[in-house]
């Protein structure tokens, strides 16, 4: 069998935060940016296919050798327990995105009893996703929604937070949570909503 790695520590109880302790009308949010991952795994999807083709030929990820790292050994994000503290705030709820945005965001609604809308306009695309979206024909808000292993955090803050991360560094608020029986929906560049399925959303298909 394989072996596996264990992580076992301790922490004042005051400040465990799990999936279940989202609310109604707070707000949805995510570190960092998304979509790196996923286009890093893209990356080398193509070279292995290049490689086979002709083995002499040595992989070249040039500008984008930092979205391959994202995909190689992603960096868990324990400096946002500093960013809390400064803010004066805990997340209500709280966990990592490793199976795409849309697929968390189920889970912690889920978790919580509540349902969510958030707004394709504020989810944080990683800069040079954009640029390499072209060359493989992938929207990048699917990159976020449906690629993973960026292991960001996404996690849910009262209402009342919402003036302290306007123009934050390094939080994006994404939208808000909502009674569980209104669904997880996403509302579209244009304005259109969609119901927020795993991998079934495409951008611009209208």
């Amino acid at each position: 069998f394989p072996s596996h790695d264990t992580a076992i520590g301790s922490a004042p109880a005051d400040r465990l935060i799990g999936r279940s302790g989202a609310r109604k009308g707070e707000l949805i949010c995510v570190s960092g940016d998304l979509g790196a991952a996923f286009m890093g795994l893209n990356l080398l999807e193509r070279e292995k296919r290049v490689y086979r083709e002709d083995p002499g030929i040595q992989p070249d990820f040039g500008a984008y050798e930092c979205l391959l790292q994202r995909q190689i050994r992603p960096a868990a994000r324990i400096d946002l327990s500093a960013a809390f503290d400064a803010l004066g705030c805990l997340p209500t709820a709280l966990m990592d995105i490793s199976a795409g945005l849309g697929r968390d965001i189920a889970a912690l609604c889920r978790a919580s009893g509540v349902g969510c809308r958030i707004y394709e306009d504020r989810i944080p695309i990683d800069p040079l996703v954009h640029e390499l979206v072209a060359q493989f024909q992938i929207d990048p808000t699917l990159c976020a929604l449906s690629g993973g292993e960026d292991y960001e955090l996404l996690f849910t803050l009262p209402a009342s937070m919402r003036e302290k991360l306007e123009g934050h560094p390094d939080i994006s608020m994404l939208g808000y949570m909502t009674d569980a029986g209104d669904g997880h929906i996403l509302v579209s560049h244009s304005g259109q909503e969609h119901e927020l399925h795993r991998r079934m959303y495409t951008p611009g298909a209208h």
